[in-house]
């Protein structure tokens, strides 16, 4: 991290790793993430929004990576300038991002299509998981299936988690994460906005 920003020490993510960041709404989990791979132009990244609609997360990378604001990505996208379009897109050729919620066992046919070496999720409860009605049983099962994932093909995953209604009201700690124990047991690492 202290290469994208600099935060005065070194935090790194592993190969093999799955970090969750996790938060309340509207706080800007997104954005942390994108701010975070935008810079990252040596690693491909696979991007899966599950919750913010493609167009806005695509309109907000361009902001972020151009120094952009919202009306000037609105204006260069209506103006059809295709030198200034490939311009802007530049600084992401390395990110690819996908909208549709993916069931938890074609991400791996999806990972061996782009070959990232980040996966971003966008977030946790977007996947789906057949069979697996109880939400507690469901987050169990993406977070095991993530972490293996990210140890099998040697990537570094980071996922987004909403907070439990208790953790809003209390205050924000490692237990936080929406759903059981799971993440706090098995994510390599969590981060809390």
């Amino acid at each position: 991290l202290n290469d994208v920003w600099d935060i005065g020490c070194d935090y790194r993510f592993y190969e093999g790793e799955l970090a969750v960041l996790i938060g309340d709404t509207k706080l800007g989990k997104t954005a942390f993430m994108q701010n975070m791979v935008i810079p990252l132009t040596h690693m491909r990244v696979l991007y899966l929004t599950l919750e913010v609609h493609l167009d806005l997360l695509l309109r907000r990378f361009i902001q972020i990576a151009n120094g952009m604001s919202k009306e000037q990505t609105i204006e260069m996208a209506l103006s059809h300038n295709s030198d200034k379009t490939t311009e802007i897109l530049a600084p992401l050729q390395h990110i690819y991002c996908r909208q549709s919620a993916p069931e938890l066992s074609s991400i791996k046919e999806l990972i061996s299509e782009v070959q990232p070496k980040i996966v971003v999720i966008d977030t946790l409860d977007g996947i789906n998981v057949q069979y697996a009605n109880d939400p507690f049983i469901k987050m169990e099962k993406i977070i095991l299936k993530l972490k293996e994932i990210a140890h099998q093909h040697n990537i570094i995953v980071l996922a987004i988690s909403h907070i439990g209604k208790s953790a809003s009201e209390e205050g924000l700690t490692v237990h936080s994460g929406k759903g059981n124990s799971v993440i706090e047991q098995k994510a390599d690492k969590i981060l809390g906005i």
